[in-house]
């Protein structure tokens, strides 16, 4: 009996561990997307505070 409900436990644990890394990576996606949003946004209302790279020369 004890054995039983131990692993039940042990299985409910595992699996909200798995829903909180799901949920995790989840969100950091959504945040990840509204931050290049974000910056895109920026880039297109401040031009004049990029900074120009010179192309690299090849050879």
């Amino acid at each position: 009996m004890l054995g039983t409900i131990l692993k039940i436990t042990l299985i409910l644990t595992l699996v909200l561990l798995a829903l909180i890394g799901y949920a995790a990576c989840v969100m950091a996606g959504r945040e990840d997307r509204a931050m290049e949003q974000f910056y895109e946004k920026w880039v297109r209302e401040h031009p004049e505070q990029q900074d120009e790279k010179p192309a690299e020369a090849e050879g």
